[in-house]
C-alpha cells in the first residue's frame, strides 16, 4: 500500500482541480496503476489456477484481465453509488493497460460483465450504470467472531443516545476526531470513538466522562447500539448504518465520500458538512439535528427497509454458481 500512495504522491494534478478531478486521479492511481501491477503477476497463472468465476472491484483492471485470460465469468463488484466520471474512468483504465501490459483494450468486455451492485436504487444519483448485466446485493454487516464483543465500558451505555464517531481505517485524522469531540462535548449523548490504524488514540488528549475511545470494534455490534454516526462517509460505513437505520452526519474528505454524503443528505437521512464550512459549532448543530429531528432517523429507516428487501449474498453466490455453469455448458 506504501508503494501504492507514493506513486499517487508522484501524480502531477492541478492545484484548481475540483473533488470529482481528484477522485478520478486518485481511482486511477489506486486501482488502475496497481491494476496493471497485479495483472502482470496473476494472468500468467490462470492456466494452472482455471478459476470458474472472478469477483473484483469494479475499477480493478486486474479483476478483468485475469477474467479475460481464464474465460472465467468475470463479475465487477461495485462498493458505493456509480460517480460522475464512472464511464470515462474505466475507459482510461483500459485504455492505460494497452500500454502498460500490451493487453487488447478490454472496454467493451468489460461493460459487458455481470456487476454486482449493494447501493441503494433510491440513493443514487442521476448517474446511470455503465453496466446492463445488474444483480443487485445486501449490504450486510458479516458475522462477528466467536467470542467478540464490546468492551464493558461501551455495553455499560444504557442511560443516553449512543453516537459513533468513525473515519474509517485510511483517511483518520486525529485533527478532525478532535473537533468531533469538541463538538459533542456537552452534549446529552455517550460517545463511541474508533480511531483505526492512522491515528494514536493518546493524540486526542484527556476526553470527557462520556467518551469512550478505541483503535477498533467490531462495527456492527456499536451500529446496532447506536442512535446516529458521524463519519468521513466512506461507503462502507454509509451503509453499514444505513442497515442499521441509523441517521449520519458525514464529513467528507476524499475519494467517493464526496457524493457518498450528498446522495445520503438529498435522501434526507443525513447532513453532509462541506470542508470550507467544518467548524465546531456546524458540526454540533448537525449532531444535535439529527439526534432530536425523527426525520433524520425516518429517512434512514426507510433506506434500512429497501436495503432489507435486497438480495442476501448468499442467494447472489447461489446465482453467480449458475451463470457460470451455464456460461461454460452453452
Amino acid at each position: 500500500m506504501a508503494e501504492v500512495f507514493a506513486h499517487r504522491a508522484s501524480l502531477q494534478v492541478p492545484a484548481e482541480a475540483s473533488h470529482l478531478e481528484l477522485l478520478r486521479s486518485d481511482a486511477i492511481a489506486l486501482f488502475g496503476w496497481p491494476g496493471y501491477q497485479r495483472a502482470r503477476e496473476l494472468a500468467p497463472l490462470t492456466s494452472q489456477w482455471a478459476p470458474d468465476i472472478v469477483v473484483h472491484e469494479s475499477a480493478d483492471f486486474a479483476g478483468w484481465e485475469v477474467g479475460a485470460a481464464s474465460e472465467a465469468l468475470s463479475v465487477a463488484h461495485g462498493y458505493g453509488p456509480h460517480l460522475p466520471h464512472t464511464l470515462q474512468l474505466i475507459k482510461d483504465i483500459c485504455a492505460g493497460a494497452v500500454d502498460e501490459l500490451g493487453t487488447p483494450n478490454r472496454f467493451q468486455s468489460v461493460l459487458e460483465s455481470l456487476y454486482v451492485d449493494p447501493w441503494p436504487v433510491t440513493l443514487r444519483g442521476d448517474e446511470p450504470s455503465p453496466w446492463s448485466d445488474v444483480v443487485a446485493v445486501r449490504p450486510e454487516p458479516g458475522s462477528t467472531d466467536a467470542g467478540e464483543s464490546l468492551p464493558a465500558e461501551v455495553l455499560a451505555i444504557t442511560d443516553r443516545p449512543m453516537l459513533y464517531v468513525t473515519f474509517g481505517t485510511v483517511f483518520g485524522s486525529s485533527q478532525a476526531l478532535t473537533m468531533v469531540l469538541e463538538a459533542v462535548r456537552d452534549l446529552p449523548c455517550s460517545v463511541v470513538v474508533t480511531t483505526g490504524p492512522t491515528v494514536d488514540p493518546e493524540t486526542l488528549g484527556p476526553v470527557a466522562h462520556n467518551v469512550v475511545v478505541a483503535p477498533f470494534l467490531p462495527q456492527n455490534l456499536v451500529l446496532a447500539r447506536s442512535a446516529a454516526v458521524v463519519s468521513h462517509a466512506g461507503s462502507g460505513t454509509v451503509l453499514g448504518a444505513l442497515a442499521a437505520g441509523l441517521p449520519q452526519v458525514c464529513l467528507p474528505m476524499a475519494a467517493d465520500q464526496f457524493v457518498n454524503a450528498e446522495q445520503l443528505a438529498r435522501r434526507g437521512a443525513g447532513i453532509a458538512i462541506a470542508q470550507d464550512d467544518r467548524d465546531v459549532e456546524s458540526i454540533r448543530t448537525a449532531v444535535e439535528q439529527v439526534l432530536n429531528d425523527g426525520s433524520y432517523a425516518a429517512q434512514a429507516a426507510e433506506l434500512q427497509t429497501e436495503i432489507d428487501t435486497m438480495t442476501p449474498a448468499r442467494d447472489v453466490l447461489t446465482y453467480l454458481e449458475q451463470r457460470s455453469a451455464r456460461t461454460k455448458s452453452g
